[in-house]
């Protein structure tokens, strides 16, 4: 699990699912692009099937960007979970940032590459909520950047 604020966590399934891994982080609320996650007291949930490569609908993100303000404004520590914690989620957490701390979507790329080793969100996927932000950056170019500095 990587926190990327102290209300926003990233994590695969396997960590999403485990009780006592979102308890020991204060997890209170999930939003999961996966596999459901079952609330319990304590626990809000929402599940938004997003399949790696496929298509991300308009109505898909907005479900997304709902989720996350309602658990913002009522105070939550937020998970967003995918399969592994390196795709799906981590542009669901750029969409929370966007959307919570009012960054472009390089600002929240390379927040969250500061705290997650490798956070990969799927190019056809970035494109798509670029063109819902009407943004006009290049992934590859910001990833480059990020990536390849250490290298130097």
């Amino acid at each position: 699990m990587y926190k990327i604020r102290d209300w926003l966590f990233i994590s695969g399934y396997p960590t999403a699912s485990s009780k006592a891994k979102r308890d020991d982080a204060g997890i209170t609320a999930v939003l999961s692009l996966h596999k459901p996650i079952e609330e319990e007291d304590g626990l809000t949930s929402q599940f938004l099937y997003i399949e790696d490569g496929g298509s991300l609908l308009t109505k898909t993100i907005e479900q997304g960007i709902t989720f996350i303000k309602t658990r913002y404004d009522a105070d939550d520590r937020l998970l967003i979970a995918c399969g592994a914690g390196i795709s799906r989620s981590v542009l669901f957490a750029i969409v929370a940032l966007v959307e919570i701390e009012d960054m472009s979507m390089k600002e929240a790329y390379t927040l969250i590459h500061a705290h997650h080793p490798k956070p990969m969100p799927e190019h056809l996927h970035w494109q798509i909520v670029a063109n819902y932000y009407g943004e006009t950056n290049d992934f590859w170019q910001i990833w480059g950047d990020l990536t390849l500095k250490g290298l130097e």
